[in-house]
């Protein structure tokens, strides 16, 4: 009777969803036991992301290449997908890799604009759609591409920034700024004791003149 409602047709599908969820655990759970983490080695993620960032790269050159508006959206999903790792990374080094994130988000935007132009231009001319008389469509289609146009230069300029560096070297700089901010996490900073201030002082002000070269003395 419950699943006649709307609301007990919704408890039904989570509940059907939560029971699948279980069972996909419940078959996991065999490779979870055999899975080894290194919580302190990069290695595995540095494999990955010179994977990911070599496909994007790829995908950059194939985009320009072809001009097609499918292997430009693509691309995009590249870019959306280094953007978030260079987000997950941003605390190894905040102004390098929060900049890169930044720079990733924003080619991504002018991509996703790209699409949706191509989108709202195959819309225009599908047969059966009517937006208007056939003069009216043309002048609106060359807009498009106008816009088109500019936002490909602007993507390009952006990509050819954002992915110029190789992608072995690229990983290896990652991996370096991971090392690098893991050794400095496990070196508290010593604070300066007071005592020490105090004589540090006390021995500048207890300098004489001819001491310190100043007052006129040589």
């Amino acid at each position: 009777m419950a699943a006649r409602t709307p609301q007990g047709a919704e408890r039904n599908l989570e509940q059907s969803s939560a029971a699948q969820s279980l069972e996909m655990l419940l078959e996991l759970r065999p490779r979870f036991a055999r899975l080894v983490v290194y919580p302190d080695d990069f290695t595995p993620i540095s494999k990955g992301l010179e994977l990911s960032y070599y496909r994007a790269r790829e995908q950059f050159k194939s985009a320009f290449r072809s001009k097609d508006s499918e292997v430009v959206h693509d691309w995009r999903k590249s870019v959306q997908r280094h953007w978030r790792q260079m987000q997950l990374l941003t605390p190894c080094w905040p102004s390098e890799l929060g900049a890169r994130a930044d720079a990733a988000r924003a080619l991504s935007q002018t991509l996703g604009d790209d699409h949706d132009i191509a989108n709202l231009m195959h819309l225009a001319t599908a047969p059966t759609m009517a937006f208007g008389n056939p003069d009216d469509i043309s002048g609106f289609l060359k807009r498009c591409k106008m816009r088109l146009k500019a936002l490909r230069k602007d993507a390009k300029i952006r990509g050819q920034r954002l992915f110029v560096e190789k992608p072995r070297p690229f990983a290896d700089r990652i991996h370096a700024y991971w090392t690098t901010a893991a050794v400095g996490a496990l070196k508290p900073v010593q604070p300066a004791h007071q005592d020490d201030n105090v004589v540090a002082i006390d021995n500048a002000r207890s300098a004489t003149p001819h001491q310190t070269g100043y007052g006129g003395q040589s």
